[in-house]
């Protein structure tokens, strides 16, 4: 299986992976290698379904279901907010207040593979909320904790770029200067990691919560007990 994935959970219905940055979850490319793709092949043929996503350069936690019961149950729990997905994110600056939420109305542009703050009235616009925790500061950095209200497209890496706090490593919406940081340290993927995922088992009904720890977090002191 291709390195960029870790199966982290596997039982008789569901399969939750530690996602690296760089491989796609669901590829549109045949010549592409993506999770769906690794995993059908690890479970030989074996009935496979994508209960959600996460961008290509992010790193995070993703479950897929193995048969299609389990599929229905997970898909209304992600759609009525029963999968609790918490990020971590490292930011440029420290303009964020200590905790707070951001309220945006943002809509996908497909010819350009991005998403724009607009306004509310504006044809295909959505509101896009997420709530945020700031962790600890460096320099000219920062480490945020990452609740989603909303689940669109590019939201948290449009979102944080547009409070003045862009993602390091976020080439497509992060301002100058926070990429030429990114450049000067050598960060290559975009700091962000969908760390925490907590849902009910479709088959046990009871309560599961996974957590991975990205490498670049630790570089903070005094973060763990507040992961």
């Amino acid at each position: 299986m291709d390195g960029r994935i870790e199966i982290i959970h596997e039982d008789e219905h569901i399969l939750v992976c530690h996602k690296y940055p760089g491989i796609a979850v669901e590829s549109a490319s045949l010549s592409q290698k993506d999770m769906m793709g690794e995993l059908r092949r690890y479970l030989k043929g074996s009935e496979l379904y994508m209960i959600h996503r996460l961008d290509q350069p992010v790193e995070g936690l993703v479950v897929f279901a193995k048969d299609k019961a389990t599929a229905g149950f997970l898909s209304k729990a992600v759609s009525g907010g029963g999968m609790n997905k918490i990020y971590l994110a490292e930011v440029y600056g420290h303009v964020l207040k200590d905790r707070g939420r951001l309220t945006d109305h943002m809509k996908k542009d497909g010819s350009s593979n991005r998403s724009v703050i607009t306004d509310k009235a504006a044809e295909g616009a959505k509101e896009a909320r997420l709530d945020y925790e700031v962790l600890a500061e460096k320099d000219k950095t920062s480490l945020i904790k990452i609740k989603l209200d909303t689940g669109r497209y590019h939201q948290i890496r449009l979102q944080l770029s547009n409070a003045g706090a862009p993602i390091l490593g976020d080439r497509k919406y992060a301002s100058a200067e926070a990429v030429e940081y990114s450049e000067e340290q050598g960060i290559k993927d975009i700091r962000l990691c969908a760390y925490r995922l907590k849902f009910i088992h479709p088959a046990t009904r009871k309560e599961i919560e996974f957590r991975i720890e990205p490498s670049w977090c630790f570089t903070y002191e005094g973060v763990s007990d507040k992961l």
